[in-house]
Formats: structure tokens, sequence, C-alpha cells
């Protein structure tokens, strides 16, 4: 086996992760532009940004992407120039990922017009529309990212035998449970499987496989958990690009407040062509997600189930910069 080969595999991936700084989601309304990160409402600022078009009938009209805030290291071609994003202390390239969500933007320059703008940096800094930074507390989200990597691992990693074996090294779990973690891992993951035990179609029994692996996880693949998008920490570059924009149109909200019916109305200013507050139940009661893997967890935190005193002092300096965001004067409370 090559080993040279794997080492500048593992560097390269290093390298690359080094230089991209930021990787927000942007969801651009009529009349505001939603920026927020994984895990902190991307999905629910989609549903809400497609309403319109989906309540007629009209599909891949996708008006959210996901971009990158690289490090500049060399030079940049002439045609990328207007995807440079100048601040005062450095720039960045910034980078579209136009396949995730489909949309009808297929290139930086069709971006750009969209919105009315020669180049990234007036996109940022000379919009005429405010800025929407959604935030959400920290213990909150690394809960709803761990449930993320938990499910990739259950449903990937434990399909490896060598993995199964490491992991009997470290805790008692049977191979008939990790059976029953495999045969059961869709259903158990199922955004619906909530509904499905409300409604009497599905049990919980065979769970405690599942919560074998959800504290193996959390107790020994932090390599894991550190360098996910879904649970890394994102909140000093919220504060820094605010600094940087300067301006007083943009404001804060918190993900916490955005089930309200006020919240609605709030997003009823969105666009010119949807009333949000109008459809308010019917939205609410569309929304789906793990939340009985998330109350484990939130007991696991509480210390009702078991003790995890590396989540506080991991999230320490996230959960200040939390505070002194919706502290700030941007904040908008809805």
């Amino acid at each position: 086996m090559n080993f040279n080969s794997i080492n500048n595999t593992i560097e390269d991936r290093v390298d690359s992760l080094s230089h991209v700084v930021f990787e927000p989601t942007l969801t651009i309304f009529d009349n505001v532009i939603v920026l927020n990160y994984k895990k902190v409402g991307t999905r629910f600022f989609h549903v809400l940004a497609e309403l319109p078009s989906t309540s007629n009938d009209i599909f891949n009209n996708s008006k959210q992407i996901d971009i990158k805030f690289v490090k500049i290291d060399g030079i940049v071609p002439n045609d990328k120039y207007n995807q440079i994003f100048k601040t005062k202390l450095i720039n960045y390239l910034i980078e579209f990922n136009f396949e995730h969500h489909n949309g009808e933007w297929k290139d930086a320059d069709s971006f750009l017009k969209y919105n009315n703008v020669e180049n990234i940096t007036d996109f940022f800094k000379k919009n005429k529309k405010p800025f929407i930074f959604v935030v959400r507390n920290p213990v909150e989200r690394f809960f709803s990212g761990a449930t993320q990597i938990l499910k990739s691992f259950c449903k990937e990693n434990l399909a490896d035998r060598n993995e199964q074996i490491k992991i009997q090294k470290i805790i008692d779990i049977s191979d008939e449970e990790f059976k029953i973690i495999l045969n059961n891992s869709d259903k158990f993951f199922a955004e619906n499987f909530n509904q499905r035990l409300e409604w009497g179609h599905d049990t919980t029994e065979g769970i405690e496989p599942f919560v074998k692996i959800l504290l193996y996880v959390l107790e020994y693949k932090w390599d894991l958990i550190m360098q996910d998008v879904h649970t890394e920490t994102y909140l000093d570059n919220i504060k820094s690009l605010l600094i940087e924009l300067d301006d007083s149109k943009n404001k804060i909200v918190d993900l916490n407040q955005c089930n309200t019916k006020s919240a609605f109305e709030f997003f009823d200013t969105f666009t010119n062509d949807f009333i949000y507050s109008t459809d308010y139940d019917k939205i609410i009661k569309s929304k789906q997600s793990n939340t009985h893997i998330y109350d484990f967890l939130v007991k696991i935190h509480n210390g009702e189930i078991h003790t995890m005193e590396a989540i506080p002092h991991l999230l320490k300096k996230e959960y200040s910069y939390y505070k002194e965001l919706i502290n700030s004067s941007y904040f908008y409370n809805i």
C-alpha cells in the first residue's frame, strides 16, 4: 500500500479546509436576504422561499444557494474577479454551489444579475435589501447537528465489520444488536418517526442498541463531531460579517422565535407574492424532525442519563458570541 498517497490525500483535505473560512446559506426573498448556517433554519427558510411557487405547482425554482468564503491564495482568474469579496482586513473568493438546491442560477453572473449588482462586494455592501442573520442557541444547534452525524454513522460506518469489532473492544454491544441497528436505522432516523409513534404505527422496540451507539459516538468519535459542518462553530463569522457590512437596516433573528404567529407576520414582509401568516398552522404542522434523538441528547446534557462535560466546555466561546449577538442593536425580537 502506498502510504505517501494516503498522506497526500489527507494533507490536501486539511489544506482545503483551512482555506474555507465560512460556508453560509443565502435565501433570496423579494425584500430581504436571509443568511444562516447549517442547522440554523436553512431548510425552514427554503420552505418559506418556495411556497409561492410550489403553491402554483412550479418546481425547481429555488431561491436558496450555498456559498463559501475562501481565502485567496495566489492569482484569481479574470472570470472570477466579480466573485472577490473585499473587506477591511482580507479579501475572499466567494464560491457558489449551484447544484445543491437546483435553483435558477447556473453561474455567478446570473446570480449577480438577478440581485442587480455587478460584483459580490456590492452584493454584500451595497444591497438595497436588508440581510437577516439567523442565529440559534449553540447547545440546541449542537444537538441537532450531532443527530445528523449519528444518522450517518449508524447507516454508513456500522456496515463495516472492522468498525463493529473496534466498537466492541470499547463498549458492550453484540453482533445481534448491530443487526438491529442496521435493519432499523431507516425507520429510527426517519423524520416522521415521532408522528408514527403518536399514531401507533411504530414502536420504540429495539431502541436500546441505538442508545449505546449514540453514547459511543459522543464519547469516542469527537473527530467526526469537530470537523462536521453541522456542529462546527460559526457565530464569530456572523459577528465579523455584521461589523464589516456596518448597515443598520440589517437584523439578527433567533431561530427559537421563528415558530410563532408573530414571526410569520414578520415573514410576510419578506415577499410580495405570499402571506405566510395566513397558512401558519399548515406550515408549522408540516414540520418534521428527529426530536426523539434530540430529546435523548438533551437528557444527556442535563445529566439525566449520562454526563458529558466536554459539550459545555466546547461551546463556551460560541455561547458568549450568541449572547453578544442577541443583546446587540441588530437583534430583532419577533
